[in-house]
């Protein structure tokens, strides 16, 4: 984009050919980040965990065996709860 213009609103950068289409990308990109569901999972089998929970960027999990300090797994970003989740899953049974 030739001569675009680029601002920071709430931490997120936007782009546009004016100062206020610059604005208006940066608040759509807060409102895709920060709308919508935060509530995370926890999923327990035999004795491994997981938990799945979502960042601005995406949804993403870490799974754990309770004897262990060290994550079993990690992984993310996943563009749904249910994407992290059924990830987490195969994790989780495949130990």
């Amino acid at each position: 984009m030739a001569d675009a213009v680029a601002v920071e609103f709430l931490g997120f950068r936007g782009k546009g050919r004016s100062v206020r289409a610059a604005r208006q990308d940066a608040e759509h990109k807060a409102e895709k980040a920060l709308g919508g569901s935060y509530h995370p999972s926890l999923l327990v089998y035999r004795n491994c965990m997981a938990v799945v929970f979502r960042t601005p960027g995406g949804w993403r999990y870490e799974a754990i065996r309770q004897d262990a300090a060290e994550p079993l797994s990690t992984d993310g970003p996943f563009g749904s709860h249910e994407q992290a989740e059924s990830a987490a899953r195969r994790v989780l049974y495949a130990t």
